[in-house]
């Protein structure tokens, strides 16, 4: 199994023979800054705890626990301490081969049940997902576990859909999609330059839009504006670096371009409860 972590816009990585993205991570302490790909996104944790903000609201996921992100949501994903977890991504494409109306639906899948009916039909999906990780349990599948593995996939799309799809929102329309799709140039720009000093002007022309209606623009589908975003883009590496490196916090505020150390101080505490400073104090401990 492959276990790189990208960021940023994500661009879905098949895995071996499946026609869907399936791996097992075990990580601790990254963060994966805001993003949204065109699959639809399934995290089931194994071990540990998961911190996920997704359609505007955060949870804190526990071993045994699942969050399905429909396609084109933008989410945030954290793996606090030591962390075990399954990702699968089915690219849209075959969710719309397979499932035509899937235009006019989305699944609401709850994070955590409130009633013994939704329980049970959320333990259906746990076991499924669990089979699927015993399908591929080897390092390369045989023809029989292929087989297998994919029926399994069938399974969990079944149940997904008879019990958890709903009529498309009104915030899942068509025409946000097409939005995101022309933001797409500037997040991967952004994710290219972000340590550099980007101007309204200068990302406004990448995205071929007037710097005032780039930033209502922006504001209005990513749900922060550009200098929030950018700012969370050097966050994410700093607190990497931060974990991995014994480099002085000033040194990497400079090397990933973030001028303003108030905003980084606040932002920091914001995402993670702690300053940098505890942060690389607790995990010297974990580690002698």
């Amino acid at each position: 199994m492959s276990t790189e972590i990208s960021a940023a816009h994500e661009h879905i990585e098949l895995s071996h023979n499946l026609d869907i993205r399936f791996d097992l991570f075990h990580a601790s302490d990254i963060y994966i800054m805001p993003h949204w790909h065109n699959a639809l996104e399934i995290n089931f944790v194994l071990d540990g705890t998961f911190e996920v903000t997704a359609d505007g609201q955060t949870f804190l996921l526990q071993s045994g626990d699942c969050i399905i992100i429909n396609s084109k949501v933008i989410h945030a994903t954290r793996y606090v301490k030591n962390t075990k977890s399954l990702l699968i991504q089915i690219p849209y494409p075959l969710l719309k081969k397979y499932i035509p109306d899937i235009p006019k639906i989305f699944f609401d899948v709850p994070v955590f049940a409130q009633d013994r009916e939704t329980k049970a039909k959320l333990d259906t999906l746990k076991t499924i997902l669990q089979n699927m990780i015993s399908a591929t349990d080897k390092a390369s599948l045989s023809s029989a576990n292929t087989l297998r593995f994919q029926s399994l996939l069938f399974d969990f799309l079944y149940h997904l859909y008879r019990d958890f799809r709903r009529e498309l929102p009104l915030r899942f329309t068509d025409r946000r999609f097409k939005s995101l799709s022309l933001l797409e140039p500037v997040i991967e720009y952004t994710k290219q330059n972000y340590h550099l000093q980007i101007s309204i002007p200068e990302i406004s022309n990448i995205a071929s839009l007037q710097p005032e209606y780039f930033c209502r623009f922006f504001k209005k589908h990513m749900g922060c504006t550009y200098l929030e975003y950018i700012n969370e883009i050097r966050l994410s590496h700093i607190y990497q670096d931060l974990t991995s490196t014994d480099y002085p916090l000033y040194q990497l505020l400079e090397i990933h371009g973030f001028k303003n150390y108030r905003v980084f101080r606040r932002m920091f505490h914001e995402h993670f409860h702690t300053t940098p400073g505890a942060l690389r104090k607790e995990l010297k401990g974990q580690n002698q």
